[in-house]
């Protein structure tokens, strides 16, 4: 089994995201431009077909995210405003931003596709310029489309 999630980008569409379960099913959701999401199950005998597809407005993909990490005791790392996804990145050990400052070559403002918003160190909330060096578990909160916060995310774990 894979739980690793596929991202791809359909230009014009919007990004369709997929992984495969321990039984063999392909499950995936495809987030378009305008927010809405389709939750789709590929067909078992052609992994290009979808046997079942159910379209969710973002409120109803946020209630789905929401029952979904309530059911496995977790909470998401996004949340959806409008089109704009907020999310939080956990700094792990021996991650490349590790030790360096939110503004490090390659993260200042305009470089990145995402906003970084701030870090959460302990309890207490900084903002970017408070920070100082980055430290395992602190808590990078990032704004921008989805996929830019996604590609953030890589950046913060492995550099630009």
């Amino acid at each position: 089994m894979s739980s690793a999630v596929e991202h791809v980008e359909l230009p014009g569409v919007g990004v369709r995201s997929t992984f495969s379960t321990q039984a063999g099913l392909e499950v995936g959701v495809l987030t378009h431009q305008s927010g809405t999401r389709d939750v789709l199950v590929y067909a078992e005998d052609d992994p290009d077909r979808c046997s079942d597809v159910m379209s969710l407005e973002p409120a109803e993909a946020q209630a789905m995210a929401d029952l979904l990490g309530t059911a496995l005791g977790g909470s998401p790392d996004r949340m959806l405003i409008g089109p704009v996804a907020v999310g939080w990145v956990e700094v792990g050990a021996g991650w490349w931003i590790e030790g360096q400052a939110l503004d490090a070559p390659g993260l200042e403002p305009g470089k990145l596709e995402a906003r970084l918003l701030g870090v959460v160190r302990g309890d207490l909330p900084q903002l970017p310029a408070e920070v100082g060096p980055l430290r395992a578990t602190d808590v990078v909160i990032v704004a921008g489309l989805q996929s830019n916060v996604d590609n953030t995310a890589r950046i913060l774990e492995l550099g630009p």
